[in-house]
């Protein structure tokens, strides 16, 4: 859901001539990776879908809260270092910062809660129930790992025969993540920000990858799927989490019937 493949599209980016954005980058995968990672684990991959990653485990849920300060705090130090490094590479900088934007609303969130919407309804429940979350979608967020590398490894000519597959894996991995997050949490509040994360990621992507010049100017059909969150909307999320819980009921009410 918060996918930081984004940075991974740097590939496509010109900023092998930079020595100051590389270390910046290279910084911030580092450090990211001392986050993400345990022995059991690619950090390389579980970059790609790293609050699937912070949720998947019991034994780190109450760790979950330190992770995202940590989390928080890399992102702001690497935002520092690509302003830092000068004007020749400016249009480079910030398209890896345009990369950052999840990460900057989930931080935003975070550190800037007026309402302890997310303090209060959204980081408590993830941290009970985060692993559930993470183990239904573990299937679908397999498929999108392996999309992005096979994205990646492709280049620069190769996006559009693979766009639509890729377009495809992410909305699947992006509705069943917003469908259990309503099941197990079932908030309106909660829901919003998953498919507004949903939101910014697909628009953010399609725009770093419009800048490589590859990007047709007609989508498939499933990237304009994704991009307009089609059957993911917070209230449908919510309806759908309703009526799971009133078939037992129903089922019920008949026998006795």
């Amino acid at each position: 859901m918060i996918l930081q493949f984004l940075l991974s599209f740097s590939v496509f980016i010109q900023v092998s001539g930079s020595a100051c954005l590389l270390k910046c980058k290279d910084n911030y995968m580092n450090g990211m990776s001392f986050v993400m990672a345990d022995a059991r684990a690619d950090w390389s991959t579980e970059m790609i879908t790293p609050l699937q990653h912070l949720l998947s485990s019991f034994d780190r849920r109450s760790a979950l809260r330190g992770r995202l300060v940590r989390s928080c705090r890399l992102n702001t130090d690497y935002s520092s270092c690509l302003n830092a490094c000068g004007q020749e590479v400016e249009m480079a900088a910030q398209i890896l910062l345009e990369g950052q934007r999840t990460w900057n609303v989930i931080c935003d969130r975070f550190y800037n809660d007026t309402n302890r919407e997310f303090a209060e309804r959204i980081l408590p429940c993830w941290i009970t129930n985060g692993s559930v979350i993470a183990y239904r979608c573990s299937h679908a967020a397999h498929d999108l790992q392996s999309e992005v590398v096979k994205l990646v490894s492709g280049g620069r000519d190769s996006i559009m025969d693979q766009l639509p597959r890729f377009c495809k894996t992410t909305y699947n991995y992006d509705r069943c993540f917003t469908r259990a997050n309503a099941d197990v949490c079932p908030s309106e509040h909660a829901s919003k920000l998953i498919i507004y994360l949903a939101h910014v990621t697909s628009n953010t992507l399609m725009d770093l990858l419009d800048r490589t010049g590859k990007l047709q100017s007609i989508l498939p059909e499933s990237c304009r799927d994704w991009m307009n969150q089609k059957g993911m909307s917070s209230s449908s999320a919510l309806r759908l989490q309703r009526n799971r819980n009133d078939a037992p009921a129903a089922g019920a009410a008949a026998a006795v019937i």
